[in-house]
């Protein structure tokens, strides 16, 4: 899979031959105007490496929440929308 740049009038000229090659060969598209990428077209779908090695990789790259993530959380809720038990009638 490679990325290759081309502006604006080139995609518009060769539109079918770009998306062939982003189904195809994987490529992804960078679409320019006055040097400025204001669009990609990509693969709808990423290729997986299917492995449980990726799949736990892949977890274990996330970032941990703290030990106060929760009360962090409620003390943003109670600033937003008060103290108040929001279930109370």
């Amino acid at each position: 899979m490679s990325t290759t740049r081309i502006s604006a009038a080139e995609a518009a000229r060769s539109f079918e031959a770009l998306l062939d090659r982003v189904g195809d060969q994987r490529d992804e598209i960078e679409i320019e105007a006055d040097g400025v990428v204001f669009a990609r077209i990509v693969p709808a779908t990423a290729r997986r490496d299917g492995t449980l090695q990726a799949l736990f990789g892949a977890l274990g790259a996330r970032p941990r929440r703290d030990a106060g993530f929760a009360d962090d959380l409620e003390a943003i809720q109670g600033e937003a929308f008060g103290a108040a038990d929001p279930w109370a009638n």
